[in-house]
């Protein structure tokens, strides 16, 4: 992949690739600047998640915090 499949920057030693963990699309920074912890990839660190996918990562904020928690994979059982 030598450009973002989002924007269409092209990587360049200033613009580095990316990859997102929640769809594994590679990705420019500017793409990319959320970080949510995801259990299934690290527990104990946040990892990088693209524009595209962050509606599918935040929670309802409507919905009771022990769903949102579940959903997110983020509860320790």
């Amino acid at each position: 992949m030598t450009s973002c499949t989002i924007c269409q920057t092209q990587f360049t030693l200033m613009n580095r690739k990316y990859t997102c963990k929640v769809c594994g699309e590679a990705v420019c920074k500017s793409c990319s600047g959320h970080k949510f912890m995801l259990s299934h990839i690290d527990p104990s660190k946040p990892s990088r998640v693209c524009d595209r996918c962050v509606p599918n990562v935040v929670p309802d904020v409507s919905a009771p915090p022990e769903t949102c928690c579940q959903l997110l994979h983020l509860c320790r059982l």
